[in-house]
């Protein structure tokens, strides 16, 4: 972009794989959302490469419960390798020194 909006980033978010939307408001088995977790990993993974952003909050997905099935997911995106693990400023900075800004 160029202009005012030149410093505006957009990531997309997928609601269902969000926590809060499936623990919180629909009420998801924290199994079934990791394996959810893992079933669109490992589609996108195979198509060569796409952004997965998943939305975590950790008073949600850090309780006892729900942090053992979080951590197989994570686990599963780390063991596929060629992964990177980056936040959102980690995305904007990499692409920002790609483009010479």
């Amino acid at each position: 972009m160029t202009g005012a909006g030149a410093q505006l980033w957009a990531f997309p978010l997928s609601w269902e794989l969000s926590d809060l939307a499936a623990a919180y408001h629909r009420m998801v088995a924290p199994e079934t959302w990791a394996d959810s977790v893992v079933a669109a990993f490992d589609t996108l993974h195979g198509e060569g490469g796409r952004l997965l952003s998943l939305h975590l909050q950790p008073w949600l997905s850090g309780q006892g419960f729900r942090a053992a099935s979080l951590e197989r997911a994570l686990r599963h995106l780390r063991d596929a390798g060629e992964v990177w693990f980056a936040s959102p400023s980690d995305v904007v900075e990499h692409c920002s020194r790609q483009a010479g800004r």
